[in-house]
Formats: C-alpha cells, sequence, structure tokens
C-alpha cells in the first residue's frame, strides 16, 4: 500500500468500514517512524554537527516568550494543524477554493511576526490576517482559474510530493538558522526529514480519508510538543 500510494497516490480507494483502523495504524506507524528518525538525527547532530541543530523551539524564542504558555500549547495542537493543513494538504484536491484557501493560509504565514515578538494588542496579527484575506480575494478573482489548470496538469505523485517537501521545509523555520555555522547549513535540510514522514502521511490521511481527519492527524501529532512547550514555561 505505501508503494502504490507514493508512485500513485490517487489510484486506490479504502473502504468506509476499515477507514478507522486505518488511522489508528496510520498513526502509530507514522510516531513509530518519525520518532526513530528524530533520534538518529539528535544523534548525527550531537557527533558530527556539534549540537548546531539542537535549540530549535528555545532558538526561536518561544520558550522565553511572554505569550501565556497554555496558549503557545492550544496553538501548537489547535491552530498550528489547520494552518498548515489548509496551506499544504487541501490543494491535494484542486478546486479554486482550495487553492486560493491554500494561497491565503500560506500568506498569512509569511506575514505572521514570530510568537515572542508580538506586542499586547496583537495589531501584526490582525494586520497580517487582513493582508491574507485581501490576498485570496484577488487571487479568486484573478487567477484561481487558472492556476486550476495548471495543476490539473501535474501528475499525482509529483503534486504530492512537492507539498510534502514544501511542508517539510516549513519547518526549518524551527531552527535559527542565523545562528548556524555557516559550514553545517547544507544539512539543515536533513534535519527535517521527520515532518517530511509525516506529511507523506498526512498527505495519505487527507485523500484516503478525508481533510478533517488530516487536521485530527496532525493535531494528535503535535500533542507531544504542546505538552513539552507547557512543561518547559512552567519550569
Amino acid at each position: 500500500m505505501v508503494k502504490e500510494f507514493i508512485l500513485n497516490p490517487y489510484s486506490f480507494r479504502i473502504d468506509e468500514q476499515v477507514k478507522i483502523k486505518i488511522f489508528i495504524k496510520s498513526y502509530l506507524c507514522c510516531v513509530f517512524v518519525s520518532g526513530l528518525m528524530t533520534l538518529l538525527l539528535i544523534s548525527l547532530n550531537m557527533t558530527f554537527f556539534n549540537g548546531a541543530f539542537g535549540h530549535r523551539l528555545q532558538s526561536s524564542g518561544l520558550y522565553e516568550s511572554d505569550i501565556n504558555p497554555i496558549f503557545l500549547a492550544v496553538s501548537i495542537v489547535l491552530l498550528g494543524p489547520v494552518v498548515e493543513e489548509i496551506t499544504c494538504r487541501l490543494p491535494l484536491k484542486i478546486t479554486r477554493f482550495n487553492i486560493v484557501a491554500a494561497i491565503s493560509c500560506f500568506v498569512l504565514l509569511s506575514l505572521l511576526p514570530p510568537w515572542n515578538e508580538l506586542d499586547g494588542s496583537y495589531h501584526q496579527a490582525l494586520i497580517a490576517l487582513g493582508g491574507a484575506m485581501l490576498f485570496g480575494i484577488l487571487t479568486f478573482i484573478l487567477l484561481s482559474k487558472w492556476m486550476c489548470e495548471c495543476l490539473s496538469r501535474i501528475e499525482g505523485k509529483y503534486l504530492v510530493f512537492g507539498l510534502t517537501c514544501f511542508f517539510a521545509l516549513m519547518h526549518l523555520f524551527n531552527f535559527s538558522l542565523s545562528e548556524i555555522d555557516i559550514v553545517y547549513l547544507w544539512a539543515a535540510p536533513f534535519f527535517v526529514l521527520p515532518q517530511f514522514i509525516t506529511g507523506y502521511f498526512l498527505a495519505f490521511i487527507r485523500l484516503k480519508i478525508n481533510f478533517p481527519a488530516a487536521i485530527l492527524f496532525h493535531m494528535l501529532i503535535n500533542v507531544p510538543g504542546s505538552i513539552h512547550v507547557l512543561m518547559n514555561n512552567i519550569n
């Protein structure tokens, strides 16, 4: 099934009766495989890269942020998965609305400042939201039909691969790349391999079950990270 999905992700369906079982098995498999990959990368990081990729969220300021830690944890579990799934998995089913929603969420992510740079009024977040909505409306009116036609010409396996790579590369911002020795920067993409693997599982759930199931899957994947951030802020 794995090989068949990678080569032709739109080629087969899953019976309704086994979708819950497939969801649970996929989740456990994803946690196991991406967890092993994370442990391997931690070992490689300490052995060959002098811990250059070891700071992640600490170096991005989340642990030192004045933002309410409960809000941070809830954002990681709820807001993050919704926005990332709209951006990277919703357009796997090509419609004008899906494409515009994905582009709007990407613009929103691009315009939002880091959590630790938000001021008390959150006016930057409101500006980013307004900009994303305006961009989405203009995109729908001017470009969405043309973009649908272009994406429809892309073979399914390449569309899934491309969006999964994009999802993984988005997580490079978990690292403070400016603080990493330039000698090691070439290795940065390898340190988002767990996200790449997770992205394929999410694409599988989105296409073979449905989009809400992919969001739920993503939320469950983020629960350990949310607990980690919450505990570090409390301590």
